[in-house]
C-alpha cells in the first residue's frame, strides 16, 4: 500500500502520478486503486479519469466496489451515481463488469487488465503561458504535465509522481496552487512529507487587473501554519532562480510564493540561496527593517530616502518557515525599533512570524502590510502597491513613527 487518502476522492489522482512516474523510468508495472461507488461523486475523481485517459495511463488499473452503500444508507436513496460502465466509458477507459465475491471472475479481470492497449484499466493547470512554465515544455517536453484547470487533481499527481521518486512542481496562480488544493496538499502531501514543491505565481497583488479573486494575501499564512511545509518568498528573480534550486535539491514539501511583475534585482546573481537564513542587504544602527518578496525593494528605497536623518538597516526574510530565529534576534540587537514590510495580510505572515521571533527580546515594532482586506482590481500594480500601502514612502514613514514612539 504505497498511498491512502484521509479526504476521500484523492486516490486516483495519486494513482495516476505513480503510473506517470513509473513509465518515465521505463518500469512496466501496474498501479491498482480501490475506490467506493460512494466516493465517485467527488469531481475530483473524473479529473483524474480525463487526465488518465489524456495520457493513455494504461498500467493505471482503477477498482471500483460497486455495493451500492455509503456511511448514510444506501447509494441510491442519497445520491445516485447512475450507470458505471457507460460512464467510465465516456472518458475513455476500458471497463470489465465482474462479480466481486467471485475470486475467479476477479483474478481473470485483473489478467485482462495487464493487457494494455493505450487506455487506462511541472504539471500545470491551464496557466502555463501566466507561470511560464511553458518553457520548461519547451525544453523538457517528457517531463511536463498540463494538467488542465483542475488544480486538485494536479496536485495529487504530483504525490503520486513523489512517491516513485521524481521531483514535482506544481505551477499555478497562488490563490489556485495553495487555496483550491489545500486538502491534497494538506491531506497527501504535508502528512506524507512527500518532496512536491508548490509554485504559487500572480501572488500578493501582482495579478492587478483581474482583482481578488485571483490575488492571493492569505498565503503565506495558510502554508506557515501546516505541518512539515518549508515557506519560500524571494526577493528578485535572481534569488528566484537560486531558491528553485535550493528547494529542488530540499527533501521535502515546499511552498514557493512569485511575484507576476518584474522589477530590479537587488540580490546577487550568482548567491547560492540557504534555506531558512535571512540575509542583511543594507547595515543601520537606529531601525531594522524585516522584508520579504516585493518589499525587500521598497524596503531599500526607503532606507535611502531616510538616510540623512534615520540609519536604517534592510534584512531580506525570503524563508518564512523555518524561520530563522537566531537571525532575527541578532539583527535587532541594539536597534531602537522593529518594521516589517510585506505584500500580505499583516496577519499570519511575516510581520507576525517576527514577532513571535522576538517575543523573548521585545522591541517596539510596526507592521506594513495589508490591513485585513482582499485585494482588488486596477489600471497597474504600482496604483494597488500605493492604495494599500505598499511603498517605499510608506515604509519610511513606519520607521519614522517607532523613531518618533521611542
Amino acid at each position: 500500500m504505497e498511498a491512502g487518502t484521509g479526504s476521500l476522492g484523492q486516490g486516483l489522482s495519486i494513482g495516476l502520478g505513480m503510473a506517470l512516474g513509473l513509465r518515465m523510468d521505463g518500469i512496466d508495472s501496474r498501479v491498482y486503486v480501490l475506490m467506493g461507488d460512494g466516493e465517485i461523486a467527488e469531481g475530483q475523481i473524473w479529473e483524474a479519469a480525463m487526465a488518465a485517459s489524456a495520457y493513455r495511463a494504461d498500467h493505471l488499473v482503477a477498482i471500483l466496489d460497486r455495493n451500492r452503500l455509503q456511511a448514510t444508507g444506501r447509494i441510491t436513496d442519497r445520491f445516485d451515481s447512475g450507470v458505471m460502465k457507460e460512464k467510465w466509458e465516456a472518458f475513455g477507459w476500458r471497463v470489465l463488469e465482474i462479480d466481486g465475491h467471485d475470486m475467479e471472475q476477479i483474478v481473470r479481470a485483473l489478467d485482462a487488465a495487464d493487457e494494455a492497449d493505450g487506455r487506462p484499466v511541472v504539471l500545470d493547470a491551464d496557466l502555463a503561458g501566466s507561470t511560464m512554465g511553458k518553457m520548461f515544455e519547451e525544453t523538457y517536453p517528457e517531463r511536463h504535465f498540463e494538467m488542465g484547470i483542475a488544480e486538485a487533481n494536479m496536485t495529487s499527481v504530483a504525490a503520486g509522481l513523489a512517491q516513485t521518486g521524481k521531483i514535482p512542481f506544481t505551477n499555478s496562480f497562488a490563490v489556485f496552487a495553495g487555496g483550491r488544493a489545500f486538502d491534497q496538499i494538506r491531506q497527501t502531501i504535508a502528512i506524507g512529507k512527500l518532496n512536491v514543491k508548490i509554485v504559487g505565481s500572480s501572488s500578493g497583488l501582482s495579478d492587478f487587473g483581474d482583482g481578488a479573486t485571483h490575488q492571493c494575501v492569505e498565503d503565506l499564512a495558510v502554508f506557515r501554519a501546516v505541518p512539515n511545509m518549508t515557506v519560500i518568498c524571494p526577493a528578485d528573480a535572481n534569488e528566484t532562480a537560486a531558491a528553485t534550486r535550493a528547494i529542488a535539491a530540499y527533501d521535502g514539501p515546499v511552498y514557493m510564493r512569485l511575484n507576476r511583475n518584474p522589477y530590479e534585482n537587488v540580490t546577487p546573481e550568482d548567491q547560492p540561496f540557504v534555506i531558512g537564513k535571512v540575509q542583511m542587504l543594507k547595515d543601520g544602527s537606529d531601525v531594522v527593517v524585516f522584508a520579504a518578496g516585493r518589499m525587500v525593494p521598497e524596503a531599500l528605497k526607503a532606507a535611502e530616502m531616510l538616510q540623512d536623518e534615520i540609519s536604517v538597516r534592510v534584512v531580506n526574510v525570503s524563508t518564512i518557515k523555518p524561520l530563522d530565529r537566531e537571525g532575527i534576534i541578532a539583527m535587532s540587537e541594539g536597534m531602537r525599533g522593529v518594521v516589517t514590510a510585506e505584500e500580505h495580510n499583516i496577519t499570519g505572515g511575516l510581520g507576525s512570524a517576527v514577532a513571535e521571533a522576538l517575543c523573548r527580546n521585545p522591541k517596539p515594532i510596526s507592521f506594513v502590510g495589508i490591513e485585513d482586506s482582499f485585494g482588488c482590481s486596477a489600471h497597474n500594480y504600482e496604483e494597488l502597491l500605493e492604495y494599500y500601502g505598499l511603498t517605499a514612502a510608506h515604509i519610511a514613514d513606519a520607521v519614522r513613527k517607532e523613531m518618533a514612539a521611542i
